[in-house]
C-alpha cells in the first residue's frame, strides 16, 4: 500500500480494541511494535513500553539503535500473562559501555493482558538467579581477541530460566546444562537458557573480537599490550551491585610466551612449550575480573605492612616501586593502626599502556590499573587536593556488597585520603582537602541528584558525599566509637559486608549511627538551611530533606557588632534560634563540620515573616 508509513502501522497496533483476543499472536504483535519503535520512534516506544529514566535516555540518545527480535519465553493463557524477551542497543565506540547501556532495557519482561490490551509490568532482574562459581579458561590471541569457556555452578530460582549479560560483540558457540547441549538466545548483550529451577552446571563457550582502538576504557587489544576491564562484560555477568552474582572465581589465561599476564587476583605463572599460562583465584566471592598483558613488562614483588605489592610495569615506569612502597607503608601504618589489618594480603599495580593518559585509573578486586605512568601518589598544590595512590590502597580495607556498596568502597577510600593528607601534610592541607571535596560534590549536578544507596553504576555521588558522610559520622559518634565500628566491619567475612552490617558494627552506638546516616544515605543532595521569622523569633528551616545535625554551631552577629556563638541540635524541619533580638546576620557551621548546600551566611534583613 503506497504511502502507508511505519508510524501509522504502529498507531493501528496501539489501537487494538480491548475485545481483541489475548492470544500469542496479539502478544507477538505488541512485542514487535515495541521492538520496531525502539529503533526510530522514541515516543512510540515509550507509549508502548512505558517510561523509565534508563530506557528513556537510551531511546532519546542521538545514536544509531538496533533492535533484536522479540521472543515469547513463557505463556499462561489462563492467567493472561507472559514473559517476553525484548532487546536492543545503541551503537557506541566501546562495546563494554554499549553492553551496560543495552542491559538497562534488554532482558526478560513480564506482560499482562488488560482492558487496554497487553502491557509490560516489570523487567525481570538478574537477582532471581544466582551464580555460585566461575571456572573460566581463556585463550588469548592479541591479533584476534579471546575465546573462552566459562563453567558455572548456578542456582535457578525462577521458572523463567537462567540468563546473564555478555558483551554485545561476543559470539556464543555453545551452551550446556549439566553436560547436555541446549538451545539458547543471545542478542544485544542478553543471553537466555531454558533451565529448570534448581542447581545446575552451566557451561558457555564463546569468543570476542576485542577492540583495537588505542585509549579504550573498557578494553583494548594490540599486538604488544592490552587490557580488559571488569565492566567490559567479557564473561557471564549479572552487573555490579547484584549480590546474587558474587561468585568464587578460578580463571586460567593462556597466551604466547612473549606476553606477560596480570589478573586482578592472586596468580601463578608458568611457561610450557611457548605458551604462558596464568592461573588466578579469588579469595572470596566477587562480581567480575579484569586483566592485562604486555610484552615489555618486568614484573617485581615488594612488601608493605603485611601485604605483597606486585608491580606489572615496564622498566621506565614511574613512580618507582620503592616510592610506591614508601607511600603504601605510610597508609598501612595509619589505617591499620585505627581500623585493623585489611582482609586482603596482596595488591597489584598494573600498567595498562593501551589506556589514554597517565595516572591512577581504576581499582578492580586486588589490583590498581594505571596508564602508561602512574603519576604522583598525592598532591596539595592544585585543585583538588588528592591522595590518589593512597585512595586505591585504602580499598584493601573494605569489600562491600549490596545497594550502598559504592558508598562503602569509594566513599570510604576518599575518606581515607583525608586521613592520609592530614598525616602527610598537616591540618591546613586537611582543610583544603575537605573544602575541595565539598566543592566537587556541590557543583556536580549528577552527584547532587544521586543517593548513596542507589548508585550501582558508580555515577559520582559516592566519592565526595560518601567521604563527607563518614567524616561527619566520626564527629557525631566520637573517634573511639567510630573506629571500633569500622574495625568490626572490616573484620566481617564476605557475604556480611552490606550497609546493614556496617551500621550493626557500631554496636551500642548503632542506633545513633543509623539515625544520623539515614537521610545522608537515602536522601539526595545535602541540607539547605534558610531563615524565617516567626513573630519575634528567628527559625532555622531545612529545605528539602530533613537531617539530624547534632552539635550544630551558629554565629549570631548583632547590630552592635557583638557575636554570640550557639551550639544547637537541629532535629526536624524547623529549629528556633534562641536570643535572636538584634541579630542582623547568622553564620552557619563556621567550623565547616557539616556538608551544606546553599548559603552559609544568612542576612536577617531578607528573612520572610510567617
Amino acid at each position: 500500500m503506497k504511502g502507508f508509513s511505519v508510524s501509522v502501522a504502529l498507531a493501528l497496533l496501539l489501537s487494538v480494541a480491548p475485545a481483541a483476543a489475548q492470544d500469542r499472536a496479539s502478544l507477538q504483535d505488541y512485542a514487535t511494535a515495541i521492538s520496531t519503535a525502539f529503533v526510530n520512534d522514541p515516543d512510540g516506544f515509550i507509549a508502548r513500553y512505558g517510561s523509565t529514566p534508563a530506557t528513556d535516555r537510551l531511546v532519546r540518545a542521538d545514536l544509531p539503535r538496533l533492535s533484536g527480535s522479540p521472543h515469547i519465553i513463557r505463556w499462561n493463557a489462563r492467567e493472561k500473562t507472559a514473559t517476553i524477551l525484548l532487546s536492543g542497543h545503541a551503537e557506541l565506540d566501546d562495546s563494554g559501555n554499549e553492553t551496560s547501556a543495552s542491559l538497562r532495557y534488554s532482558g526478560l519482561h513480564s506482560a499482562r493482558w488488560t482492558e487496554m490490551g497487553w502491557k509490560i509490568e516489570a523487567r525481570t532482574p538478574f537477582s532471581v538467579n544466582r551464580i555460585r562459581t566461575h571456572r573460566i579458561a581463556v585463550q588469548l590471541d592479541p591479533s584476534v581477541g579471546l575465546s573462552a569457556v566459562d563453567e558455572m555452578e548456578v542456582t535457578v530460582g525462577t521458572d523463567q530460566g537462567f540468563f546473564f549479560g555478555l558483551n554485545t560483540g561476543a559470539v556464543i558457540d555453545a551452551v550446556t546444562i549439566d553436560g547436555r547441549s541446549v538451545p539458547f538466545l543471545f542478542q544485544d548483550g542478553f543471553a537466555w537458557v531454558d533451565a529448570p529451577k534448581g542447581s545446575h552446571r552451566v557451561s558457555v563457550q564463546y569468543h570476542i573480537k576485542v577492540e583495537r582502538t588505542p585509549g579504550g576504557n573498557s578494553a583494548m587489544f594490540a599486538d604488544a599490550y592490552g587490557h580488559i576491564r571488569n565492566q567490559y562484560w567479557w564473561h557471564p555477568f549479572f552487573g555490579f551491585g547484584v549480590d546474587e552474582g558474587l561468585a568464587d572465581f578460578q580463571i586460567s589465561i593462556r597466551a604466547p610466551e612473549r606476553l606477560k599476564l596480570a589478573v586482578d587476583l592472586p596468580q601463578t605463572d608458568a611457561v610450557v612449550e611457548g605458551q604462558r599460562t596464568v592461573v588466578a583465584r579469588s579469595s572470596g566471592p566477587i562480581a567480575a575480573v579484569s586483566f592485562a598483558y604486555d610484552e615489555a613488562w618486568a614484573p617485581v614483588d615488594a612488601r608493605f605492612g603485611e601485604v605483597t605489592l606486585s608491580v606489572f610495569a615496564t622498566p621506565d615506569y614511574t613512580p618507582k616501586t620503592d616510592q610506591l612502597v614508601a607511600a603504601a607503608n605510610e597508609t598501612w601504618d595509619l589505617l591499620a593502626g585505627r581500623f585493623g589489618a585489611p582482609p586482603l594480603d596482596r595488591i597489584s599495580v598494573i600498567q595498562a599502556r593501551g589506556r589514554n593518559g597517565t595516572g591512577w585509573h581504576f581499582f578492580s578486586n586486588q589490583a590498581l590499573f594505571t596508564g602508561a605512568a602512574g603519576g604522583v601518589p598525592s598532591r596539595i598544590n592544585e585543585f583538588p587536593v588528592r591522595a590518589f595512590f593512597d585512595h586505591e590502597v585504602a580499598h584493601l580495607w573494605t569489600r562491600p556488597s549490596g545497594a550502598a556498596r559504592n558508598f562503602l568502597a569509594e566513599g570510604w577510600a576518599t575518606y581515607a585520603e583525608g586521613l592520609v593528607i592530614e598525616h602527610r601534610y598537616g591540618a591546613e592541607a586537611r582543610r583544603w582537602f575537605w573544602n575541595d571535596q565539598a566543592r566537587l560534590f556541590l557543583i556536580n549536578e549528577t552527584a547532587m541528584a544521586g543517593a548513596l544507596n542507589d548508585d550501582p553504576s558508580n555515577a559520582g555521588v559516592s566519592y565526595a558525599k560518601g567521604a563527607w558522610t563518614l567524616a561527619m559520622l566520626e564527629r557525631v559518634l566520637g573517634r573511639q566509637a567510630f573506629d571500633a565500628g569500622v574495625r568490626a566491619y572490616v573484620a566481617e567475612p564476605l557475604g556480611r559486608t552490606d550497609y546493614d552490617s556496617f551500621v550493626r558494627g557500631f554496636g551500642s552506638s548503632a542506633d545513633v549511627a543509623r539515625r544520623f546516616l539515614t537521610p545522608w544515605v537515602e536522601g539526595r543532595g545535602a541540607p539547605r538551611i534558610t531563615l524565617e521569622r516567626q513573630e519575634d523569633q528567628l527559625v532555622l528551616v531545612q529545605n528539602g530533606g530533613v537531617y539530624w545535625l547534632p552539635r550544630f554551631s551558629c554565629g549570631l552577629e548583632r547590630d552592635d557588632g557583638s557575636v554570640e556563638w550557639q551550639t544547637l541540635e537541629i532535629d526536624g524541619a524547623r529549629t528556633p534560634l534562641p536570643g535572636a533580638d538584634g541579630v542582623v546576620r547568622v553564620r552557619l557551621d563556621p567550623a565547616g563540620d557539616y556538608l551544606l548546600a546553599g548559603d552559609r551566611v544568612l542576612e536577617t534583613g531578607a528573612v520572610s515573616t510567617l
